[in-house]
């Protein structure tokens, strides 16, 4: 068994993350369907981004262009004749490998998804984005309504509720109307046991056998074809729904099969039917079922708001740097990066720059040689530390890590060095971080410089956050940096547990509906009524658990794992180790608890590259491949994307892993924990 570290550790290791063809946007969802799409990019790449294609209906606004440190901000505004839909797709012709979305929707929700670039562009698929998923009350509702159209608008369905209104005597009709409803009815129950032993095919079968049962029964031969016929309807109807969504469907199909049913009862009692010859019954069986017909072959068409005419776009300045610099524009360059749980300041100098302000004897004019670095790196973080002050919440705060990298400045920004070599004095560069854990996201910050590095006026600076980039400039004149949390992106990171929702079915229900089937055989419908009611309105209030059941159903398998994984991976964005041990005790234990622990802990003491620590952006689980009960647990066979990210220097570093795996997970006091993790495959996307 390969250690359950390894779906940590190796999701985002920043030393194999180096992909500059990555990106990251913001999706931001504004009042009346207006929308700006955003992305921060160095000088030398914005030619490489241009104006997103929108679903129709969409209309672009100008697209807006601002320097922020280091970086340039691209605002693409646009607005549409309605909200962007789960179907709905943005294509973005950039030149890019992927893409990393993060949207924040106008009802608050956020959400986030890599999107891989193809060779037209990176399509943006908006139901990765925007959960599909409705609140209880809407699902019960739309079910309700669901099951109502779904028998009103069939015409197939017209014809036996035309037979039992209108070519049948009332007594008789009202039977056949009273299997309607026990057809609905025993629908649910089979779907309540479809998780421990009937499968459709099954359940079919056992259909049949009752009906070729019932059938030689007298006058019941009828009777059991409509009860076969509305659970088959209800069965297609409800599969795959939840318990609740599930029972307002079959209500909502019933309440229509008891509307109609009964109004063409009435109907065919003032017409008395019965009285007609048979071809007079036939002929006017005939003429309703054609005029239903008719109408649902004759609806109105939808009205579609045609799309707005699109607005002209301004062109994207031309960059004055189209090749990666080879060296720092700047002397100095500086980075404030804010997370949840740490804030860490970042300093790159040129070699020249910082060899000048520590007047750093070389033994070669024109290269640091590799004996000398060392004794450089422990020079600057002395000296540059304590030329600064930085105060969080109002507290100064002194650095609890402390280091110096030599750089490689890119394409889309700096990578820390992976050996080290004699560095030519005049491309080098160093790379200084100073890094504050947090135990809370910070509501402000201060930094303060005593004394400038700088010989010339100015050091730029870069404050990068959740919510995007802020440039600043420090010069003789302004010597401090004051910043406040005015963003609700920088929140603390949630971690709730996983409870155990077992699969429950309606005994009492069960039995009202067999009592219900007997006494309509035996014709005595009075009481057969009350007993189908009752099977009916019992349902969804007299349930328990279903025995033999496995304890988690394949309907909520995906979103388990998926909370618990996410669970996993967040408990890493903590700083403090007890922190991080008390938040993964939310969803692991036993020993994979402390593997998990010790293992990740000493990944990123290992790759931790300028205290730049990793962070998982999305847990996707793709698909669930099987669940075998285990015990009082199951074991979850499952595959799943990984991806993550690390902010380096003003760059930001991508990686994506997908996983085949298979996790045990066992109830622990009414809550889901993860008790052994067997990966199968580990893949690399990016």
């Amino acid at each position: 068994m390969l250690l359950a570290v390894m779906l940590i550790a190796a999701s985002v290791l920043p030393g194999h993350a180096d992909d500059i063809g990555l990106a990251t946007a913001k999706l931001t969802e504004k009042a009346d369907h207006s929308y700006v799409l955003e992305t921060d990019i160095p000088a030398q790449l914005q030619n490489r981004i241009g104006v997103p294609i929108l679903p129709e209906g969409f209309v672009n606004q100008a697209t807006e262009f601002e320097q922020r440190g280091s970086l340039i901000n691209v605002r693409y505004p646009f607005t549409g004749a309605s909200a962007l839909g789960p179907d709905d797709t943005i294509l973005l012709p950039w030149s890019r490998t992927g893409v990393l979305v993060n949207a924040r929707w106008a009802d608050g929700t956020r959400a986030s998804h890599m999107f891989s670039g193809k060779l037209e562009g990176i399509v943006v698929e908006i139901g990765r984005l925007k959960s599909s998923e409705k609140s209880r009350e809407e699902a019960i509702r739309d079910g309700f309504l669901l099951g109502f159209r779904t028998v009103s608008r069939n015409w197939m369905l017209w014809i036996p509720v035309f037979c039992i209104g209108l070519l049948f005597p009332w007594a008789q009709a009202s039977r056949f109307l009273a299997m309607l409803i026990a057809g609905l009815t025993a629908a649910l129950v089979l779907l309540d046991l479809l998780p421990i032993a009937i499968e459709p095919a099954i359940a079919i079968s056992m259909m049949m056998v009752a009906v070729i049962l019932a059938v030689r029964l007298p006058e019941a031969r009828l009777a059991p074809l409509f009860a076969a016929t509305a659970c088959l309807l209800g069965l297609a109807g409800a599969a795959g729904l939840s318990t609740e969504p599930r029972i307002a469907l079959i209500f909502g199909m019933a309440l229509f099969f008891f509307g109609a049913g009964a109004a063409l009862i009435l109907v065919g009692r003032f017409v008395r039917a019965e009285r007609f010859p048979k071809t007079a019954r036939i002929v006017l069986g005939g003429l309703a079922f054609g005029a239903i017909l008719i109408t649902l072959l004759n609806q109105a068409p939808v009205d579609v708001a045609k799309p707005l005419p699109a607005a002209p776009l301004p062109s994207a300045p031309k960059s004055k740097a189209a090749k990666a610099p080879g060296k720092l524009e700047n002397p100095f360059m500086a980075f404030v990066t804010i997370e949840p749980y740490e804030v860490r300041f970042e300093i790159m100098a040129s070699g020249e720059a910082i060899t000048g302000l520590l007047e750093f004897p070389l033994a070669s004019p024109d290269t640091i040689l590799l004996g000398e670095q060392s004794a450089l790196k422990g020079q600057a973080i002395t000296e540059l530390a304590e030329r600064f002050t930085l105060e969080i919440d109002g507290s100064t705060r002194t650095s609890e890590l402390r280091r110096a990298d030599f750089l490689t400045l890119g394409a889309a920004g700096a990578f820390t060095r992976t050996e080290t070599v004699d560095e030519p004095l005049d491309p080098a560069i160093l790379g200084l971080t100073f890094a504050y854990p947090l135990t809370a996201p910070p509501q402000s910050l201060a930094l303060t410089w005593n004394q400038l590095p700088v010989t010339s006026d100015e050091l730029p600076v870069t404050v990068l956050e959740p919510s995007g980039a802020t440039g600043f400039t420090f010069s003789a004149d302004q010597l401090r940096l004051e910043w406040k949390n005015e963003s609700d992106e920088l929140r603390p990171s949630t971690i709730a547990a996983v409870g155990v929702a077992r699969p429950t079915w309606a005994p009492v229900a069960i039995i009202l509906l067999l009592a219900g089937l007997v006494l309509t055989a035996k014709a005595k419908p009075v009481a057969a009524y009350v007993c189908l009611a009752l099977a009916l309105v019992t349902t969804p209030f007299i349930r328990s658990a279903l025995p033999l059941a496995s304890p988690l159903p394949r309907e909520q398998s995906g979103a388990v794992v998926e909370h618990l994984l996410t669970n996993i991976y967040r408990a890493f964005d903590f700083r403090q180790e007890s922190a991080i041990y008390d938040q993964l005790a939310v969803s692991v234990t036993g020993e994979q608890l402390t593997e998990i622990y010790l293992g990740q802990r000493r990944a990123l003491e290992l790759e931790n590259r300028g205290g730049a620590r990793a962070r998982v952006e999305n847990v996707e689980v793709e698909s669930i491949e099987g669940i075998t009960p285990t015990g009082d647990g199951v074991d979850v066979h499952a595959r799943w994307n990984v991806s993550g990210s690390v902010n380096h220097f003003g760059h930001t570093h991508y990686r994506q892993n997908a996983y085949d795996a298979v996790l045990r997970l066992t109830p622990v006091d009414g809550i889901w924990k993860i008790t052994a993790i067997e990966v199968n495959e580990e893949k690399r996307i990016y």
